[in-house]
């Protein structure tokens, strides 16, 4: 069982918006802690010399803690995409991966179908345009030469273009058409 040393505080503590604030003291003394959302943790715990001084950071921190959250649905907003952008990605739509350390992997994608905010996609081979140096070159998707199982990913948006996570050390952006440089070893 995990001690929350502050769960008795934050009952007590009045909820304006997403935060929890608890006022205590007097005029000599004047305490304030505020918590944001579910933490356990106060993200405020201190002592002020007036309680028009507390009075104010409780203000700038209602006014802080609004515009963080107005700025965030924005970002949630942008990452959905708007449906204009989710049209971009249908079936036959090509991404492109590049990840690698000591060197650069280029994996492509091909979209197989997609519903909604979600597409069902494959992993393509690719073709070697030419060598540019010691075990590296310069490839482009195979389109419809799949390998691999089917995977769904959700489609998600940076600065209006789409981009899928694929797992924790890459994620793939639409493919532009161009030729990408690959290295590799052995």
């Amino acid at each position: 069982m995990k001690l929350d040393i502050w769960q008795t505080e934050r009952e007590k503590a009045e909820i304006i918006g997403n935060l929890k604030i608890l006022k205590e003291g007097n005029e000599d003394r004047c305490y304030l802690k505020i918590w944001r959302g579910k933490a356990s943790k106060p993200m405020c715990n201190y002592y002020f010399k007036s309680m028009e001084l507390r009075e104010k950071y409780i203000k700038d921190a209602i006014e802080g803690e609004n515009k963080r959250q107005t700025e965030k649905e924005k970002r949630n907003l942008a990452r959905k995409g708007s449906p204009e952008q989710l049209d971009q990605v249908k079936p036959g739509t090509i991404f492109c991966s590049s990840w690698g350390y000591d060197q650069t992997n280029i994996d492509f994608y091909q979209v197989i179908s997609v519903k909604g905010q979600f597409a069902v996609i494959r992993e393509i081979g690719q073709i070697m345009l030419e060598q540019t140096g010691f075990m590296s070159e310069n490839v482009i998707a195979d389109p419809d030469s799949f390998k691999g199982e089917p995977m769904k990913k959700k489609i998600q948006f940076s600065q209006g273009k789409p981009y899928l996570t694929l797992n924790s050390y890459s994620w793939c952006g639409l493919w532009d058409g161009r030729s990408k440089n690959q290295s590799h070893y052995a």
